[in-house]
């Protein structure tokens, strides 16, 4: 009696599936209201009637989350809202205990960051986030989607992409227009679904594996159900385009403030390359010089758990640290967070690529990707990602192309990780100088 629809049902509670396994289904769910027709519409009018129900925000967003979405992404929250007891916590009152009791209630991170706010700011603020979200399903967003595909037994089979796999498998099965839908409809079977990459990949490489497989299978005779060659993120357009994160950005004085009022932005900005131009009209305050002693450069590391939000968020401490070798002294209440074995797989080398403009940056802000891209030979794969700066005819010469070498153990290293400095190298003959063959002589006995 606790959902008033069946997905609010399905979606919140492990009962709905024993339900179903056992028939229990329709017996259980005569209380409930009847799905909205496919052709209806979150208005502002609909949102507020339904928002009407509820006497707090975690109660809309959890029963009625198509509505809370459609009002949270116009920003009626405030408007339907007003009605709803806010119940403030006292201070210090999210323990790593009750963050996690409370993290177990979501399925999604965005949803608890939505829904429970306080909460999930303080297991972030604490580094507890990552600890108490690992039994969360990870949601796509409009820089990562996974590839799927519904399979008939007629051998029909329809490819596509998504940032929310259960979503997309109801809309392809209740959306009259779709032809998943419609396929249903003319053989009366169930398709089989399957997801082509079980994890989230960027939006450009799936773009691209989802055009690859409908002109393969069409090619090999299959039934394909796709009308067009596929590539399509969902019909609709990426939300954040440069303009809109510009003018999200004009609500802001400092980066300071644009990142922690509005961080999916700032981090959409920062990886397409952004960031710098979109904040040119932000005031940001020159320290005098000589500002950053070693006691500031203290005093300003004791802000952040982690070196690298310590080097994003204060820069200028930072690079002074690090010139003057203070930065293990002053950063020992760090955390650091080492990676497992094995961590870095391609898929990870790619999504981390996405954030740097160049192979420099890249190797100098997540050197332990880089590394691992570089070891087993990706960068190739992860080159399209990355500006090109064009060096000018002679600037490779013998000084610094032996420098570069310097920075690999061999030379398909540096051949995979400085291809210009490679080929100088390779056509004026100073490889065997840089990379000298070792050769072991074996003492003869007398």
């Amino acid at each position: 009696m606790n959902y008033s629809y069946r997905t609010a049902f399905q979606k919140n509670s492990p009962a709905y599936k024993v339900a179903y396994k056992f028939g229990w289904l329709d017996e259980i769910c005569r209380h409930m209201l009847k799905p909205k027709p496919y052709n209806f519409k979150w208005t502002l009018e609909n949102c507020k009637q339904e928002a009407n129900k509820y006497s707090s925000k975690k109660d809309f967003c959890k029963l009625a989350n198509g509505a809370f979405q459609i009002a949270s992404r116009n920003k009626w929250l405030e408007i339907i809202c007003g009605h709803m007891i806010e119940i403030k916590k006292p201070h210090k009152y999210w323990t790593k205990q009750r963050c996690t009791d409370e993290a177990l209630k979501f399925a999604h991170r965005t949803e608890f960051s939505k829904i429970s706010n306080s909460a999930y700011c303080a297991a972030q603020k604490n580094n507890w986030i990552d600890e108490i979200c690992e039994h969360m399903t990870p949601l796509g967003n409009e820089l990562l989607r996974k590839v799927y595909a519904f399979t008939f037994l007629d051998g029909s089979i329809y490819f596509g992409l998504t940032d929310n796999i259960n979503r997309r498998t109801v809309d392809h099965k209740t959306d009259p227009t779709s032809k998943v839908f419609k396929h249903i409809q003319l053989t009366k079977t169930q398709p089989v679904i399957k997801l082509i990459t079980p994890n989230f990949i960027p939006t450009q490489l799936a773009q691209s594996l989802e055009k690859e497989l409908i002109k393969q299978y069409r090619e090999n005779g299959y039934k394909v159900l796709n009308s067009d060659k596929g590539g399509g993120i969902g019909g609709t357009k990426l939300k954040w385009t440069k303009e809109k994160c510009q003018l999200e950005a004009l609500k802001y004085k400092t980066r300071g403030e644009f990142q922690a009022k509005s961080r999916s932005v700032y981090t959409i900005s920062h990886g397409k390359g952004w960031l710098n131009e979109i904040t040119r009209h932000m005031f940001e305050p020159k320290k005098p010089h000589g500002f950053w002693t070693k006691e500031q450069c203290y005093v300003e590391a004791r802000k952040y758990v982690s070196k690298k939000d310590f080097r994003i968020n204060s820069a200028a401490a930072y690079g002074k640290a690090e010139k003057n070798k203070w930065l293990t002294e002053i950063c020992k209440h760090m955390i650091v967070s080492k990676r497992p074995n094995g961590y870095w797989t391609l898929e990870l080398c790619l999504k981390e690529s996405l954030k740097y403009k160049t192979y420099a940056e890249f190797q100098k802000c997540s050197s332990s990707a880089y590394n691992s891209a570089l070891k087993k030979a990706w960068l190739k794969l992860i080159q399209k990602n990355f500006s090109q700066i064009k060096r000018v005819n002679g600037y490779w010469t013998f000084e610094r192309c032996k420098a570069e070498s310097q920075k690999y153990k061999n030379k398909r290293q540096f051949s995979l990780g400085s291809s210009g400095a490679h080929d100088a190298s390779f056509k004026n003959k100073w490889l065997d100088i840089f990379f000298p063959i070792q050769t072991t002589t074996k003492n003869a006995s007398t």
